[in-house]
Order: C-alpha cells, then sequence, then structure tokens
C-alpha cells in the first residue's frame, strides 16, 4: 500500500474518533472536523479520484451538523461514520470495497434527503428508542455511546415532549457527554443515572398525554432532603430494623458484596471492586 493511501486512511480513522466523541453543541469543533476533511478531499491522490463524490457528500452532511441545521442528525452520523470506513477499506484495497463505497454514498444521500424515494415517512423516533438502544450498550461502545448521546438530544429538542420530560433528556445526554470525555471504559459501568432519567421522562411523557403536564426536574430528579416534597412520606409511623449484637458484620459484608456482583453479571457490566 502506498505511503500516501496509508496516511489518508489515517487521517479518515482520526475524523471518525473525533466525531464519535462530539455532540451536536460542539460547533467549533465540527467545524474544525470539516475543514481536516475538505482538505483530505482536495487533495486525493489521482488513483483515489473515485472517492470525491463520496468524501463530498460527508462533508455536506457533517456541515450540516456542525451548522445544526434542521436534519436527522443520528441519521446524518451513522452515514458519515460509514461513508469514512468505506473511503478507508476503498484506499486499503479491501474486499468488495467498490460496492461498500456505493452503498454508503446511497446512505449519505438518503439522510441528506430524505424526502427522495420515500412513499411513506418511517417510524418517528421516540424515548422508547432511547430506552431500547440503552439496553443493548455495552461498556466499551464509545460508538454506540455517542449515537445514544445524539438520539437523546434529537428528543430533547422535540416539543411534542413536555418540558420537563426533555430536561431529563438533557441531563442524560450531559452524564454520557462525562463518560466519553473521561475516556475510561470503567466510566460506563455506572449507567443507572442515565436509565434513571431516561425513565423519569417516559412516565412524564405518559402522564402528559393523559393531560398531566407534570412538574419541572428539580436536581437530577431526586428528593434532596426529607422535607423536599418530592420525597415519599409514609402515613404509618416509619420503623427502624434493629440487627442482633451477634449478627456476623463479615458474613452480612460477604452478602452484599455477592449480591451486586450478581445484579451487574445479569445487567451485562463489570462487577464493581469489593472494598476490603
Amino acid at each position: 500500500m502506498a505511503k500516501t493511501a496509508k496516511k489518508i486512511i489515517q487521517i479518515l480513522g482520526n475524523i471518525r474518533v473525533k466525531i464519535d466523541a462530539l455532540s451536536l453543541s460542539d460547533h467549533d469543533e465540527w467545524s474544525s472536523v470539516c475543514d481536516e476533511l475538505e482538505d483530505v478531499a482536495n487533495n486525493l491522490p489521482k488513483h483515489a479520484a473515485s472517492l470525491m463524490p463520496i468524501l463530498s457528500l460527508c462533508l455536506a452532511g457533517l456541515r450540516k451538523m456542525a451548522a445544526n441545521e434542521d436534519c436527522n442528525s443520528l441519521a446524518l452520523f451513522e452515514s458519515a461514520t460509514t461513508a469514512l470506513m468505506a473511503a478507508e477499506d476503498f484506499l486499503g484495497k479491501k474486499p468488495d470495497r467498490e460496492a461498500r463505497v456505493a452503498d454508503a454514498v446511497a446512505s449519505l444521500e438518503n439522510a441528506l434527503n430524505p424526502n427522495i424515494n420515500q412513499e411513506e415517512p418511517g417510524p418517528a423516533i421516540t424515548i422508547n428508542d432511547a430506552a431500547s438502544q440503552l439496553i443493548q450498550l455495552e461498556p466499551g461502545d464509545r460508538s454506540g455511546w455517542a449515537k445514544l448521546d445524539a438520539l437523546l438530544e434529537e428528543l430533547a429538542g422535540n416539543e411534542t415532549y413536555p418540558d420537563s420530560g426533555r430536561e431529563y433528556l438533557l441531563r442524560a445526554s450531559e452524564k454520557i457527554k462525562g463518560f466519553l470525555e473521561a475516556n475510561d471504559q470503567n466510566a460506563f459501568s455506572d449507567f443507572a443515572d442515565v436509565e434513571r432519567l431516561i425513565e423519569k421522562c417516559i412516565d412524564i411523557s405518559e402522564k402528559f398525554e393523559d393531560g398531566d403536564p407534570g412538574d419541572p426536574p428539580a436536581g437530577d430528579g431526586e428528593p434532596t432532603s426529607p422535607d423536599d416534597p418530592r420525597a415519599p412520606h409514609d402515613t404509618a409511623e416509619q420503623k427502624t430494623i434493629d440487627l442482633p449484637e451477634d449478627l456476623d458484620s463479615e458474613l452480612l459484608a460477604e452478602y452484599i458484596a455477592e449480591s451486586t456482583d450478581l445484579i451487574a453479571r445479569l445487567r451485562g457490566f463489570p462487577a464493581p471492586p469489593r472494598l476490603n
């Protein structure tokens, strides 16, 4: 493989890594990525000139996202990522590289012009799609978490959802950005807050459909003190549990640790470290 092709493959790969970690609000970073891709497109060697159409479409899609234009950002994000991978395969002379480039071009064209070749619109993306996507995510799937982030931001801009529900989606998006910025796989193991915030939005949306506008969220949506009006209050007097004095504390701690490990394995995430 020529040195020029290897260099371009490396640049395209770096661009993919960068857009995986970007959110829709990172306008300057998107513009910088677009400038990098434009430089690649303008300096393609003769043997790679056939990549100009796909890189031009990819650049158009990224510029739409950089300008925060009205578009299906999730579809553009996925199509642009696929297009960059197809271009890398073409330069690397991988099998079926021409077919991959053709498929990626068609995908980009549909994402940029969603009304072309569509007799009926597809089903609208809902908050339930976000919940389903979260369940299927693996801790180290940075691309999957970035896609979920983009989906949450898109749903947060959907005015058919109540304002209080959209606020929860933005907070879930912020937490995912924190995972991505940490650049640590272990950061993704604690996704309970993201799950809870999405569930809050689903609950508020269901009540909204029944005529209940819901209350605006405060903090992360959880009671901050016993006096918080959102805190649960039992009509009966609350009771405390007195543990036996001869209880084996080490045995109790081991039981709690094993239960925590089991829950973590069922969720498909690494078990938290045990404290000795």
